[in-house]
């Protein structure tokens, strides 16, 4: 799969005047034409740089006279592995916002962005470094004048594109996940819309969610199937009896971001759902545990106004007396010490912090501000919302004194839910007597020790 190289700059109106995407055609061709011999440094390296690109096999560039051009083509074009940013737009650049480009360049596509460009105004490079700041690892910056500018660019494409993780697992989810969506649309093609809604319903709400259920599981199943060569890493192996411990300080920010993305999921709409995360005005946050097929038809009386959470602890704020519960284990039992404390360690979201029945849950990195909650199973309670005595599902408004925070989401939630609700139902059995538990205790050990 080729490498795509997407270069924004200005000079390319001297090889075209238009308003759509330039091809490595219409670049190779016309390049001959684009440097007078009167040409300025700047215009030369780029000029260089575009040449060693159209040699190298292994890319594909194409172009555009400005950044609105790009933004406004969004899931329309190629996706681009590299952007090759120009920040000065000379005469257009009253009418385009570089900064604001970029921004929704960053936000808008999966790449990386080289800001290539001439201009030497301190004003524009504290701008440029406020933004790399709010998107780290996405964004350079190269003085295009500069000498070996040329080649310098050039490297840091090459590194990132034989380096980098993203850029070579991008490429192949893109062409993966293309192939399952047809695969998906084969299968329903001969479903016509009066067939489509016998099968999924009548009410248009869960016929939605259904819908989209569906499609998702197919989805994943299909793109489980295809093939996906993963770059290789060489493994350091753990000395004895650290795995899986870590010191706070020596997990990277770009670590809990990918933990945090992996585990919850911002939803933009108004709609309460199981697995939402609210915080009220005194920082205390709870998890709605409420299933989704009830809050959906929340004010026809589905539950008769009552809305089920767990409430949840900031990690930050546990008191003394629940901190002296977590940490009263017994000597026999592995201990947690990478922080110089003893506290029961833990390998995933399902994992007490503890053996007592009760013990809690940390729902870790709940947002990129070191918020980690902890759940006590027992802490499930409920609040009354009023009924509306009518269809419809319950909105986040309607939860007074609470605002979202974030949604946590598939396989973590069920698996948690379903670890609260065992944890709540347990009855137990009688212990065995002290003599029994001797007499099972001295089986096993010969058994497993012979």
């Amino acid at each position: 799969m080729s490498f795509a190289v997407c270069l924004i700059d200005d000079d390319l109106i001297k090889i075209e005047r238009t308003d759509k995407l330039l091809s490595e055609y219409q670049i190779k061709h016309m390049l001959i034409n684009m440097i007078p011999d009167d040409a300025e440094e700047h215009e030369r390296n780029l000029h260089a740089f575009i040449d060693s690109i159209l040699g190298d096999a292994n890319i594909s560039l194409y172009g555009y006279t400005n950044p609105t051009l790009y933004n406004g083509n969004i899931g329309k074009q190629p996706a681009f592995d590299v952007v090759i940013y120009d920040w000065d737009y000379g005469q257009t650049a009253g009418v385009i916002d570089p900064s604001e480009q970029l921004i929704k360049l960053v936000d808008g596509s999966h790449c990386f962005v080289y800001i290539y460009s001439h201009m030497d105004d301190n004003v524009h490079k504290a701008k440029i470094e406020e933004i790399q700041g709010q998107y780290p690892n996405r964004i350079d910056f190269l003085l295009k004048g500069e000498e070996g500018s040329v080649e310098s660019l050039k490297q840091k494409i090459t590194e990132y594109r034989t380096s980098s993780f993203s850029a070579q697992f991008a490429q192949q989810l893109r062409v993966n996940a293309s192939k399952s969506v047809e695969k998906i649309l084969v299968k329903l093609a001969h479903l016509d819309i009066e067939k489509f809604h016998q099968m999924m319903g009548t009410n248009n709400e869960e016929k939605k969610k259904d819908l989209v259920e569906f499609i998702s599981e197919k989805f994943k199943n299909q793109l489980l199937q295809m093939d996906f060569t993963l770059p290789e890493v060489a493994i350091v192996e753990e000395e004895p009896g650290t795995a899986g411990i870590e010191t706070v300080s020596e997990v990277e920010p770009s670590i809990k971001e990918l933990w945090h993305y992996r585990m919850y999921s911002t939803i933009s709409d108004e709609r309460v759902r199981k697995g939402d995360i609210y915080k009220n005005t005194d920082d205390e946050y709870i998890l709605i545990m409420t299933p989704n097929c009830q809050l959906v038809k929340y004010h026809d009386n589905k539950t008769f106004g009552i809305l089920n959470y767990c409430n949840l602890i900031a990690a930050s704020n546990l008191e003394n007396t629940v901190k002296r519960l977590v940490l009263h284990e017994g000597t026999a039992k592995a201990q947690n010490t990478c922080l110089g404390k003893s506290v029961p360690p833990v390998y995933s979201l399902i994992n007490q912090i503890g053996s007592k029945e009760s013990a809690p849950f940390i729902l870790p990195y709940v947002t990129l501000e070191d918020v980690n909650l902890i759940l006590f199973p027992k802490m499930f309670t409920y609040m009354e919302i009023q009924v509306k005595n009518q269809q419809g599902y319950l909105k986040r408004d309607e939860l007074v004194g609470y605002t979202y925070v974030t949604s946590l989401s598939e396989p973590f939630l069920s698996e948690l839910i379903k670890e609260i609700y065992d944890k709540l139902e347990r009855n137990g059995v009688p212990n065995f007597s002290d003599q029994v538990q001797k007499e099972i205790n001295s089986i096993l050990l010969g058994s497993f020790t012979s």
